[in-house]
C-alpha cells in the first residue's frame, strides 16, 4: 500500500452509557481482550449504549420535522442504501463484530472535483484501513492509502482534496473502505464500497445554490447526496449548538436506511447539546 499524507477528519462523542461502552471496548482492545469476560462486558455496554440512543430518538421524535429536508434520489428512484461491512472469508474464528460502512447510498452524484467521503466505524480498532478509490474503466487506482491508527469509532471523512485526487465529470468511480484484520488473509477484510460519479450541475442547481441560506438543501433535493453531506457537516461544524441541523443529518441517514449510522450521530450531537446547556 502507498502511504500518503493524511486528510480524514472525525467527530467522535459519546453520551452516558455509550461513553462506558466505548470505555469498556477501549480496554478490551488494549488488553487483547478476545476472552468470554471481555466479550460479555462489551455485550453489556453495547445494550447500555442501545437503550441511551434509543432515548435520544424518543427525545427526536417529540420534535416537529415540518423543517425536514428530503434527500431526493437520482431519477426519483429509490436511493439504494450503503450496506454495513462484514467479512468476506468463510472462517467463523477470525469474525470480528466491528462494523464499517460508507455513509453514502451505495450510488451517489457529486459536483466536486475532490469531494469528501464520509465513512463509518462501529467500534475502535488497532487494526490497519485502507480506502481506495477506483474509475469503474481503469485498472489501477486513483487513490490507495492506509489511513493512520488506531481508529475510534465513529463517523469519519477522507478529503480527496488532501490527496490531491481529482474526479473526471461524466466518470463513475468505486471506493471502498476495508479493516484489514490479518495482513496474511486478507479474504477476512471487514469491507463496505459504494459508487459515486461526478455530474454536472443544473442551472437551475446552480442558481438556487446562489440564494441559499442553508446549501445542504439545493443539494439534497437535487439529489447530489455527496455535496449534501459535505455542506451539512460544514455547517454542524460551525453551529455545534444548533438543533436543526442535528436533526436533519440524522434524518438523511435515515431516509438512506442507515439507521446505525443514524443512532450514532443522534447520540452523539445529543451528548454535544447537552454538554452545550
Amino acid at each position: 500500500m502507498t502511504n500518503r499524507r493524511p486528510g480524514f477528519l472525525s467527530i467522535q462523542t459519546a453520551h452516558g452509557a455509550q461513553a462506558v461502552a466505548l470505555a469498556v471496548l477501549l480496554v478490551a482492545a488494549v488488553a487483547g481482550a478476545q476472552s468470554p469476560e471481555a466479550e460479555k462486558g462489551a455485550e453489556a455496554a453495547e445494550r447500555g449504549a442501545e437503550r441511551s440512543e434509543r432515548e435520544a430518538a424518543r427525545a427526536d421524535a417529540t420534535a416537529s420535522r415540518d423543517d425536514i429536508i428530503r434527500f431526493v434520489p437520482p431519477n426519483r428512484g429509490r436511493a439504494r442504501r450503503s450496506a454495513a461491512g462484514g467479512t468476506r472469508g468463510v472462517d467463523s474464528s477470525a469474525v470480528s463484530r466491528i462494523r464499517v460502512a460508507i455513509v453514502a447510498p451505495a450510488e451517489g452524484l457529486t459536483t466536486r472535483a475532490q469531494p469528501v467521503l464520509y465513512w463509518y466505524l462501529s467500534r475502535h480498532t488497532d487494526a490497519r484501513i485502507d480506502v481506495v478509490v477506483t474509475a469503474y474503466d481503469a485498472i489501477d487506482p486513483l487513490l490507495e492509502v492506509t489511513l493512520p491508527s488506531p481508529t475510534a469509532a465513529g463517523i469519519h471523512a477522507v478529503d480527496l482534496a488532501e490527496y490531491d485526487v481529482s474526479l473526471e465529470p461524466g466518470r463513475i468511480y468505486r471506493w471502498s473502505v476495508a479493516v484489514v484484520q490479518d495482513e496474511a488473509r486478507r479474504s477476512n477484510d471487514i469491507m463496505t464500497e459504494g459508487v459515486i460519479e461526478r455530474a454536472r450541475p443544473s442551472a437551475e442547481l446552480s442558481s438556487t445554490l446562489e440564494e441559499a441560506s442553508r446549501r445542504f438543501a439545493p443539494y439534497a433535493r437535487a439529489g447530489i447526496w455527496y455535496d449534501a453531506l459535505a455542506e451539512l457537516r460544514t455547517a454542524r461544524v460551525a453551529s455545534p449548538e444548533d438543533p436543526a441541523l442535528r436533526k436533519q443529518e440524522v434524518a438523511l441517514l435515515e431516509q438512506i436506511e442507515l439507521h446505525e449510522v443514524a443512532r450514532y450521530a443522534r447520540t452523539e450531537a445529543h451528548q454535544a447539546g447537552t454538554e452545550a446547556r
